[in-house]
């Protein structure tokens, strides 16, 4: 069955419109645990079931409230005694009967008749799982058959675990060289170099060619992650990175000890770096950026002319969206002007990307930019956000719910190159979204740039508070994240 056709049975489903299916197609839904099938004699075992709903739900009620009406608490399960005479067992019992008809009740509320079939059917919780997912990729994999839709996504979650698993690890490795009693310092240094395939020994040397001296921070690890991805001994990567800071210092442009700037030149050959210093002095000149944002306009492929010519019909474009400017807007500007992309597509990812992680994120503008000059289309990067934040979260990689999103921002950057190259060869659907999908992933130098920008989030706002949560625990620690 190809992901269109599916597509179009489980929506249907879900609005409770069923479209006619054959025999065939339902016994492969069904095998692949996205429906379920419910006879008519089962039908009529579950509304025998709940035929008594309402007295039973209105008599535990009544149960639970007499249990201790002087203070109007109800009445815990395991308490010694029971309200009308009940023993703790008997109580029990009541409620779990109560459960199951409320349960039954809910089958029988959302399942629909198939006449060709002769049965009712329902989706199951799989099935809406992978609705949400036919409906994200359907752009990108919509001519595909079903099971091979199927397959794809499964070793997508499976990647994703397996990133995270690496960089608990290393983790647990880089703690050792922190004074920190936690994880927080070093764990998005270890996702990203558990995403590129690097080891933590590698960033451990760097920093120690370095000489860093007292705590190790965020910050730093960060900066030793990315160095150590070059290619060099960590001695010889260090004496880089003091020469083009002098280099930069020359330029004009300010140094500090922890320059992602001045990181993201080592390793180029001396002209190079002063071709690159050289348009970010001439960019300077005209925008009134921080360093840090200068950089993704003078390394990317764009003349001076034409990044500052980007960047200023971009701002344009999200002020007349209502955006309001703030440093954060002038930094997700310069992120996407840097890119390849052309301008009015990164506006209308930006707008998808902004509306949706307003709900997570307190600043999300410059998490919204990251996300839209990246290779996957809106339904899919939010798709594979929603996923990132069940891995995270699932894997314990956290010590405060407030880093869930962070983290999960960083996987799904990470992830993105690899996931659309894993799409070579799919056929693009036209049936649902009315056009094929477009070669519209950036080019090798703008992946390049989303790598690069990743430091520069994490620095800029990886320690401001991001999450809202339900604040359920006393220690406002370890809570239920809200994720919209």
């Amino acid at each position: 069955m190809k992901v269109e056709r599916a597509w179009a049975i489980m929506q249907t489903a879900r609005e409770r419109v069923l479209t006619e299916l054959s025999m065939e197609e339902q016994t492969e839904l069904v095998t692949e645990g996205l429906l379920r099938t419910i006879t008519m004699e089962q039908r009529a075992a579950l509304e025998k079931e709940v035929r008594d709903l309402d007295q039973t739900a209105a008599k535990m009620r009544a149960m639970s409230r007499s249990g201790d009406a002087p203070r109007g608490r109800v009445l815990p399960i395991g308490g010694r005694s029971s309200p009308s005479g009940l023993s703790p067992e008997e109580y029990r019992q009541e409620l779990h009967r109560l459960e199951s008809m409320l349960l039954h009740k809910a089958t029988l509320d959302c399942m629909i008749y198939s006449p060709k079939t002769g049965c009712y059917l329902t989706l199951t919780a799989e099935g809406e799982k992978a609705l949400d997912d036919l409906q994200a990729w359907s752009r990108r994999f919509g001519g595909m058959e079903l099971k091979d839709l199927l397959t794809r996504i499964g070793v997508m979650r499976a990647e994703m675990s397996a990133v995270v698993m690496r960089a608990n690890g290393i983790a647990n490795e880089l703690k050792g060289y922190t004074n920190s009693p936690y994880l927080t310092p070093v764990r998005a240094p270890a996702l990203v170099l558990a995403e590129r395939g690097s080891t933590s020994s590698r960033t451990v040397n760097v920093l120690l060619a370095r000489h860093f001296e007292g705590r190790i921070d965020g910050n730093k690890l960060m900066m030793a992650s990315l160095m150590g991805d070059k290619a060099g001994t960590g001695e010889e990567l260090a004496q880089q990175y003091k020469a083009m800071q002098a280099k930069a210092s020359a330029y004009g442009m300010t140094t500090a000890e922890d320059d992602f700037r001045v990181n993201s030149l080592v390793g180029m050959s001396e002209p190079e770096a002063d071709a690159a210093l050289e348009r970010m002095r001439r960019l300077k000149a005209d925008l009134s950026l921080e360093d840090d944002d200068l950089t993704w306009l003078a390394l990317s492929g764009h003349t001076v002319e034409g990044a500052e010519s980007r960047y200023r019909r971009l701002l344009g474009g999200l002020l007349s969206q209502g955006v309001a400017e703030d440093e954060q807007l002038l930094s997700a500007t310069s992120i996407m002007a840097g890119s390849e992309l052309p301008e009015d597509q990164l506006l209308e990812r930006f707008e998808a990307y902004l509306r949706r992680l307003q709900t997570s994120y307190q600043s999300p503008k410059a998490a919204a930019a990251m996300l839209a000059i990246g290779p996957l289309e809106p339904e899919e990067g939010l798709c594979v956000l929603r996923e990132a934040v069940g891995v995270v979260s699932r894997s314990n990689f956290f010590d405060d719910a407030e880093e869930v999103d962070n983290l999960a921002l960083l996987l799904t950057a990470g992830m993105g190159p690899r996931l659309v190259d894993a799409t070579a060869g799919a056929m693009p659907s036209t049936e649902i979204t009315g056009r094929a999908m477009e070669a519209d992933a950036p080019p090798e130098r703008g992946r390049a740039i989303t790598r690069m920008f990743i430091p520069f989030w994490v620095h800029r706002s990886y320690n401001q508070p991001t999450m809202r949560r339900i604040s359920s625990h006393p220690a406002h620690m370890h809570t239920i994240p809200y994720f919209g």
